[in-house]
């Protein structure tokens, strides 16, 4: 028996020794990331549910001098459409709502003649052909960060040309989800944020996520932020985050967000069938079923939903059968395929098959540049034939382009003409 009681004792010291190394790969991965700008936020890493790694880098306040902490609450972007997919598939099973019922039953204001011929199921699925309402007139001027009443706003979307027939193609509409959300509230007999509240936040014990309305004070939410014109960041221009509503404006933490995750495991919150109708691979539902290749040898199985509102992004990862999850949380509107990245290393970590190619991302380098205010000579001492950098087109396309949206042109443009002389084609 003492040695069973010995042996068991080494195992427990291994074991620690291994998960404290696991975890010192994880920060410091996280660490780079954050050090070069690529991001700020909260990055928790979970297996089984189980966390085994959280922290938070920079500030969620600047101007108050407050970190980003795992209990920070952050404005998560689109993720919010995983909230309304999966409390509409809820609503589904307690037979409140149906899939196939065409929208003029439950939204009065939307013309009928195109109400008529779209479901339910076709705005859940991004299928109904409504344009997203990044195409109202007005709309990139800023025009509509006004009080906007629901009816003008439904009137207004539904003035829009459809792009397809419903249900014949896929277009990305946060317009679609808008109208679910109203849906939602009509199926329900309660405001959007109160269904919410009652048929999935409660049932899941999710007490730090909600609705970041116009007139609302969240407590611990961080600020978003942009880079500013001569370094650092800038507090994100304003928006009328009540025009998101149901699909971009919830906020929560990443230890709610891991609630969410691991109540899609088993079948007290929703059954096997409607879990499987939400997860289609076939259709976007809120989530997107596919998988993410982390080393040339091995490509993992995920469900996920990405999210960017102005000064916040967000991503959850799940790898349904590794039993990992990967939360990022940001205040600083880091894009897509640099969350993708950090997901893709640390997953790397998690399987073993971390990279051995130990050259910085030129895309990391930009970023701090960027923050730093000398791109400008970074670039000029940088030589294309010679560079101890790895390139990746996506990463430094993309940053491009958040420069651009930042407000900064004149440095987006250096980047993508420094992408155009690396990839000529």
């Amino acid at each position: 028996m003492r040695g069973v009681i010995v042996l068991l004792s080494h195992l427990s010291v291994f074991l620690s020794f291994g998960q404290e190394h696991l975890n010192k790969q994880i920060d410091e991965i996280v660490s780079l990331h954050y050090n070069h700008r690529t991001f700020t936020g909260v990055v928790l890493v979970a297996k089984d549910g189980n966390p085994i790694y959280q922290s938070g880098f920079g500030k969620a306040s600047i101007e108050w001098d407050k970190d980003n902490l795992p209990e920070t609450r952050f404005v998560l972007g689109s993720i919010s459409k995983s909230f309304t997919a999966t409390l509409t598939m809820k609503l589904v099973q307690e037979e409140k709502l149906e899939l196939d019922e065409t929208i003029d039953y439950y939204i009065k204001d939307f013309p009928k003649d195109k109400a008529r011929r779209i479901t339910v199921f076709n705005l859940l699925s991004n299928t109904s052909g409504i344009p997203n309402y990044f195409m109202l007139p007005g709309w990139t001027e800023g025009a509509w960060n006004r009080e906007v009443n629901k009816k003008m706003f439904v009137q207004e979307l539904g003035k829009l040309e459809l792009q397809f027939p419903s249900g014949s193609d896929y277009l990305y509409s946060n317009s679609g989800y808008y109208l679910l959300g109203l849906i939602i509230e009509k199926a329900t007999g309660l405001d959007y944020e109160s269904a919410l509240h009652k048929y999935l936040l409660e049932p899941l014990n999710m007490r730090n996520t909600g609705i970041a309305a116009n007139h609302s004070v969240v407590l611990q939410k961080a600020t978003g932020y942009r880079f500013d014109k001569g370094g650092g960041y800038r507090v994100q221009d304003y928006i009328n985050m009540d025009l998101f509503t149901a699909a971009g404006n919830a906020y929560s933490t990443v230890g709610d967000l891991l609630k969410l995750d691991q109540a899609l495991y088993d079948e007290n919150y929703l059954n096997q069938a409607h879990k499987a109708k939400l997860f289609d691979p076939l259709f976007q539902n809120g989530w997107t079923v596919d998988s993410l290749q982390i080393s040339a040898s091995k490509t993992l199985h995920t469900v996920s939903y990405n999210g960017q509102i102005k000064g916040y992004s967000s991503m959850l990862t799940r790898f349904v059968d590794e039993g990992y999850t990967i939360i990022i949380l940001s205040n600083t509107g880091t894009g897509y395929n640099a969350k993708m990245k950090l997901t893709q290393d640390i997953a790397s970590i998690l399987e073993g098959e971390a990279s051995r190619n130990n050259k910085l991302p030129l895309s990391l380098l930009f970023t701090k540049s960027v923050y730093e205010h000398n791109l400008e000579q970074t670039i000029q001492s940088l030589s294309l034939t010679d560079l101890p950098f790895s390139t990746d087109k996506r990463l430094l396309k993309e940053l491009g382009q958040q420069l651009e949206w930042s407000g900064l042109e004149g440095q987006s443009k250096m980047i993508l003409d420094f992408t155009k002389q690396l990839f000529p084609e």
